[in-house]
């Protein structure tokens, strides 16, 4: 689905535009990748995986646009990408109702809130959308920065996965998984899942 251009403010007073990405972004969006992935421990892949191909990087921006569950936005200054952000969702049956968050922006954008908007519009999104009623996240568990961000936004930690993944310099890393019930109807608390 697609995002209606917007400007959002940051804390330092600069303003970035928030828009859906289109097959014209596709190799910007790579460049982006690699770079974010090269500033950071604290995404669930690592420089050393391969980046995907053109041709997979525009399926996955047609999904995005095409999907009834899914949303992917980016945020830019002029012609640079800046952060990127998106909810996926299930084409199973059992898990129509829930969609898969990740969030990723360059350390020069960090601290600034634009996480938080960029959340709060993806958030605001799926409760607008009836289908979505549960938004889950995995979060390395020493990133206590997004962690925190997470938990103000009203997500709970519902697990964790011992040693998920395997940092090349620091070692493992547990994974929080987090998520945020967004819908009406019946939820966990009503007993769903249990027999």
């Amino acid at each position: 689905m697609m995002l209606a251009a917007r400007e959002v403010g940051l804390r330092d007073g600069g303003v970035v535009l928030l828009r859906s990405p289109e097959e014209a972004d596709v190799e910007r969006l790579l460049g982006y990748l690699d770079r974010v992935r090269q500033e950071t421990d604290n995404l669930l892949f690592s420089p050393l995986d391969p980046l995907p191909s053109v041709e997979e990087e525009r399926q996955w921006v047609r999904r995005s646009l095409e999907g009834p569950r899914s949303l992917t936005v980016v945020a830019e200054r002029g012609d640079e990408l800046v952060a990127c952000c998106g909810v996926e969702g299930f084409d199973n049956v059992r898990r129509a109702h829930v969609v898969n968050l990740g969030i990723s922006v360059l350390a020069a954008w960090r601290g600034l809130g634009l996480g938080r908007v960029l959340m709060e519009t993806l958030i605001d999104w799926c409760r607008a959308h009836d289908e979505v009623t549960v938004v889950q996240l995995g979060a390395l568990a020493d990133n206590l920065r997004a962690c925190g961000l997470y938990r103000s936004l009203g997500f709970v930690d519902e697990g964790r996965r011992v040693r998920a993944y395997c940092r090349e310099t620091t070692g493992y890393v547990d994974e929080l998984l987090m998520s945020l019930w967004v819908g009406e109807g019946v939820g966990a608390s009503a007993g769903v899942g249990s027999e």
